[in-house]
């Protein structure tokens, strides 16, 4: 029995299976995404047994991570572009430059770790980054600084039609 699930476009496969051990995998797909088997023991009963839902999906590959990493890179990039304090939809925020307006540079790369999902999402996460907004001189002032810490993620998930998809990063 097989039925859709969600907007993930995956599916939910039932089996009758006789006593065993078993491996089921996941179709390969292109050089992002490696497949990850399941494995499962049906013992030989003779009373009806269900076994946990078992997963088989896909684990990233090299170039999935550095695919993921690149849109998380360009979404930073064009948040350190603004002159705004506080982009919109941006990890940054100047909150002593509120309604000035000034330059971003990065300070420190943020720490990249990814994590895999349920049913084929993969988060990546830049954590432990430092921005820093500078507003210029103005009225004999010196320019003034301010120094933040860049958080942000991107996602990654396969399609209703089984293909890799990168989302806009959650910056």
């Amino acid at each position: 029995e097989s039925r859709p699930r969600g907007a993930e476009g995956l599916g939910i496969i039932s089996l009758r299976m006789l006593p065993g051990l078993y491996e089921i995998e996941a179709p390969p797909r292109d050089g992002r995404l490696d497949p990850v088997p399941a494995r499962i023991n049906v013992p030989p009963l003779l009373s009806h047994w269900t076994s946990v839902p078992l997963q088989a999906g896909y684990a990233l590959t090299d170039a999935g991570e550095e695919q993921l990493a690149g849109a998380l890179h360009d979404s930073l990039r064009e948040c350190l572009r603004s002159t705004s304090p506080s982009p919109l939809g941006c990890p940054l925020a100047a909150p002593g430059a509120h309604g000035l307006s000034g330059s971003w540079r990065l300070i420190t790369e943020p720490q990249i770790s990814v994590s895999a999902g349920w049913m084929g999402v993969f988060t990546l996460y830049a954590r432990d980054g430092v921005a820093e907004f500078t507003v210029p001189a103005a009225d004999g002032q010196a320019p003034r600084t301010h120094r933040v810490l860049l958080d942000a993620r991107a996602m990654g998930s396969l399609d209703r039609e089984g293909e890799f998809k990168i989302g806009r990063a959650h910056v």
